[in-house]
């Protein structure tokens, strides 16, 4: 490998490390944030853009390193490096590193199958990056899922609750006020009968929530699977609007490269054998 190829190659990788080092940066905030979920306010908003802006950074990242980088063990190392940058920016444990492995697993798959299809082509074109990114994508989200869901299952472990209490404060704000202006409504009601319904109403709103909680206490353990899938499938759909975003920045970041002139074109003659009637 030439000195020159041997640094782009390296600023490639290196790109790649980082994206996935900002990954694991956001699933830790993720796992600390959980009750952003429950929150549907600004946070969950901020948090929302940070993980989908970095799944398609990386995603740009490792469609450059597969795109450009050769010999194939030169990608297995970017990729090998990301995942320990991704674990130690996040937290290391036994469940990160089983994440980390799957999350190897599927980029190997993912380069495989571009770099398959790249060879196959007459042409160098972004479209198998684009179709064989799914892959990819998946792992990513399923990292930014089970963050949440381990959030969640370490603070429920800690606080020893079933229902967050940034659910519980939710389902007040949309079950209160409405029996409050019941209560309200009734004129034949004198104001301090008025406020012992309502200060009912609430004690009777907390015995159901301890009720749900005593209900769901035998499946507490698998709760934040539960969390967790649910997550996966809001992210797979907000992702399908934005899945576009990477192959499109690729497309005009390859000319670009070209142009700076860190890539160039170049013709390959090779023998094809056929079978044919004699």
């Amino acid at each position: 490998m030439k000195y020159a190829t041997a640094v782009k190659t390296t600023i490639l990788v290196a790109v790649l490390v980082i994206t996935n080092a900002l990954l694991g940066v956001v699933c830790g905030r993720v796992y600390r944030q959980y009750e952003a979920l429950f929150s549907l306010g600004p946070e969950l908003f901020n948090l929302a853009i940070w993980v989908l802006g970095t799944i398609a950074l990386v995603a740009m990242a490792a469609g450059l390193v597969v795109a450009l980088v050769r010999p194939f063990w030169v990608i297995i190392v970017a990729f090998v490096l990301s995942v320990v940058a991704l674990i130690l920016a996040f937290e290391i444990s036994i469940v990160s590193l089983g994440l980390g492995l799957v999350y190897l697993l599927l980029a190997m798959v993912y380069a495989r199958s571009v770099i398959g299809e790249l060879n196959d082509r007459l042409n160098f074109s972004v479209r198998p990056i684009k179709e064989g990114q799914g892959g990819l994508v998946i792992a990513l989200i399923l990292l930014v899922s089970i963050s949440f869901g381990l959030g969640y299952r370490e603070d429920a472990l800690r606080h020893g609750f079933i229902f967050p209490p940034a659910y519980t404060q939710i389902m007040k704000g949309i079950v209160f006020p409405r029996l409050q202006a019941q209560i309200e409504s009734q004129s034949e009601m004198r104001p301090e009968e008025k406020a012992a319904a309502l200060e009912k109403a609430e004690e009777e709103f907390e015995q159901s929530l301890l009720g749900m909680e005593t209900m769901f206490q035998p499946y507490a353990p698998f709760i934040w699977v539960v969390l967790a899938f649910m997550v996966s499938g809001i992210l797979k759909i907000l992702q399908g609007f934005v899945s576009w975003v990477p192959p499109l920045v690729l497309s005009g970041i390859f000319p670009l490269l070209e142009l700076l002139g860190m890539t160039r074109v170049v013709t390959e003659m090779r023998e094809i054998k056929r079978l044919i009637l004699s």
